[in-house]
Protein backbone atom coordinates (compact mmCIF):
# COMPACT_ATOMS: atom_id res chain seq x y z
CA UNK A 1 0.00 0.00 0.00
CA UNK A 2 1.85 3.35 -0.85
CA UNK A 3 1.46 6.64 0.96
CA UNK A 4 -1.90 8.31 -0.70
CA UNK A 5 -4.03 4.50 -0.36
CA UNK A 6 -2.99 4.34 2.87
CA UNK A 7 -3.82 8.34 3.54
CA UNK A 8 -7.25 7.31 2.11
CA UNK A 9 -7.73 4.38 4.86
CA UNK A 10 -6.09 5.60 7.59
CA UNK A 11 -7.53 9.70 7.99
CA UNK A 12 -11.42 8.46 8.06
CA UNK A 13 -10.50 5.92 10.63
CA UNK A 14 -8.32 8.56 12.45
CA UNK A 15 -11.45 10.83 12.73
CA UNK A 16 -14.19 7.94 13.29
CA UNK A 17 -12.04 6.49 15.56
CA UNK A 18 -11.36 9.76 17.46
CA UNK A 19 -15.43 10.54 17.42
CA UNK A 20 -15.67 6.96 18.53
CA UNK A 21 -13.60 7.22 21.90
CA UNK A 22 -15.20 10.40 22.62
CA UNK A 23 -18.37 8.75 22.61
CA UNK A 24 -16.79 6.14 24.73
CA UNK A 25 -15.43 8.24 27.34
CA UNK A 26 -18.67 10.09 28.41
CA UNK A 27 -19.37 7.64 31.17
CA UNK A 28 -16.10 7.99 33.22
CA UNK A 29 -16.44 12.24 32.68
CA UNK A 30 -17.83 12.70 35.62
CA UNK A 31 -15.65 9.84 37.52
CA UNK A 32 -12.11 11.63 35.87
CA UNK A 33 -11.35 14.80 34.81
CA UNK A 34 -10.74 15.63 30.54
CA UNK A 35 -6.53 16.04 31.07
CA UNK A 36 -6.95 11.90 32.24
CA UNK A 37 -8.93 11.21 29.76
CA UNK A 38 -6.64 13.23 27.19
CA UNK A 39 -4.42 10.31 27.25
CA UNK A 40 -6.62 7.64 25.24
CA UNK A 41 -6.93 9.92 22.71
CA UNK A 42 -3.42 10.65 22.77
CA UNK A 43 -2.35 6.88 22.59
CA UNK A 44 -4.87 6.36 19.87
CA UNK A 45 -3.15 9.03 17.81
CA UNK A 46 0.34 7.79 18.54
CA UNK A 47 -1.13 4.14 16.91
CA UNK A 48 -2.15 6.15 13.98
CA UNK A 49 0.78 7.51 13.23
CA UNK A 50 2.73 4.42 13.55
CA UNK A 51 0.38 2.58 11.15
CA UNK A 52 -1.17 5.46 9.31
CA UNK A 53 1.56 8.08 8.54
CA UNK A 54 1.47 11.61 9.31
CA UNK A 55 -1.69 13.10 7.57
CA UNK A 56 -3.68 10.66 9.08
CA UNK A 57 -2.20 11.38 12.45
CA UNK A 58 -2.30 15.05 12.35
CA UNK A 59 -6.16 14.06 11.45
CA UNK A 60 -6.65 12.33 14.19
CA UNK A 61 -4.88 14.88 16.45
CA UNK A 62 -7.15 17.39 15.91
CA UNK A 63 -10.06 15.17 15.65
CA UNK A 64 -9.20 13.78 19.07
CA UNK A 65 -8.67 17.68 20.30
CA UNK A 66 -12.00 18.52 19.41
CA UNK A 67 -13.79 15.39 20.68
CA UNK A 68 -12.23 15.72 24.38
CA UNK A 69 -13.48 19.12 23.93
CA UNK A 70 -17.22 18.42 22.53
CA UNK A 71 -17.74 15.49 24.87
CA UNK A 72 -15.57 15.02 27.98
CA UNK A 73 -15.32 19.05 29.07
CA UNK A 74 -18.01 21.33 30.21
CA UNK A 75 -19.77 22.87 29.22
CA UNK A 76 -20.90 19.55 27.20
CA UNK A 77 -22.03 19.33 23.51
CA UNK A 78 -20.51 22.03 22.51
CA UNK A 79 -17.02 23.66 21.72
CA UNK A 80 -16.53 25.87 24.40
CA UNK A 81 -14.18 25.58 27.19
CA UNK A 82 -14.62 27.22 30.28
CA UNK A 83 -12.06 25.55 32.69
CA UNK A 84 -8.47 26.83 32.43
CA UNK A 85 -7.39 23.44 33.16
CA UNK A 86 -9.40 21.84 30.14
CA UNK A 87 -7.86 24.31 27.76
CA UNK A 88 -4.31 23.34 29.15
CA UNK A 89 -5.71 19.77 28.01
CA UNK A 90 -6.93 20.39 25.20
CA UNK A 91 -3.44 22.71 23.43
CA UNK A 92 -1.37 19.89 25.26
CA UNK A 93 -3.42 16.94 23.13
CA UNK A 94 -2.88 19.12 20.02
CA UNK A 95 0.90 19.40 20.34
CA UNK A 96 1.09 16.11 21.27
CA UNK A 97 -0.75 14.86 18.95
CA UNK A 98 1.43 16.66 15.98
CA UNK A 99 4.92 15.90 17.46
CA UNK A 100 3.66 11.92 17.50
CA UNK A 101 2.38 12.60 13.15
CA UNK A 102 5.59 14.18 12.46
CA UNK A 103 7.18 11.48 14.69
CA UNK A 104 5.52 8.77 13.01
CA UNK A 105 6.20 10.24 9.31
CA UNK A 106 9.63 10.11 10.33
CA UNK A 107 9.99 7.03 11.41
CA UNK A 108 8.09 5.75 8.11
CA UNK A 109 10.63 7.58 5.63
CA UNK A 110 13.86 6.28 7.44
CA UNK A 111 12.53 2.72 7.48
CA UNK A 112 11.98 3.24 4.01
CA UNK A 113 8.11 2.74 3.31
CA UNK A 114 7.46 4.65 0.29
CA UNK A 115 5.34 2.05 -1.24
CA UNK A 116 7.70 -0.68 -2.15
CA UNK A 117 8.78 -3.64 -0.57
CA UNK A 118 12.21 -3.12 1.44
CA UNK A 119 14.18 -6.73 0.54
CA UNK A 120 16.72 -7.92 2.43
CA UNK A 121 20.36 -7.93 0.87
CA UNK A 122 20.18 -6.24 -2.10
Amino acid sequence: MDRWERTQVWAPLAALGAMAIGVALIPLREVTSASNLAFVFLAFTIVVAELGGAVPALVAALVSAMSLNFFLTEPYLTLAISKTDDLIAFVALVVCGLIAAAVGSQRLVDAGVDGRLLVVGE
